[in-house]
């Protein structure tokens, strides 16, 4: 299907299993690392300053069922 506003093909996918989204990380998101893993919101992160949890809030928000959010980085 044509977009007729940005004149882009659209697509509709429909998931039988499940979708994989990566979103690149949130470890410069200190209000999302201590909701979801408070025991690091102490740690000073190696991350760039766009590793926010932008994409991850947006599909929470949508009602998606996140997978390993417990999980964190701390080394580089």
């Amino acid at each position: 299907m044509l977009d007729k506003k940005t004149h882009k093909n659209t697509y509709k996918v429909q998931a039988v299993k499940g979708v994989v989204f990566a979103t690149g990380g949130w470890g410069a998101d200190n209000e999302f690392i201590s909701a979801s893993t408070p025991q690091y919101s102490t740690l000073e992160s190696t991350s760039q300053k766009g590793a926010t949890s932008e994409s991850v809030r947006m599909l929470l928000g949508l009602g998606a069922m996140p997978v390993l959010l417990d999980i964190y980085q701390v080394g580089p």
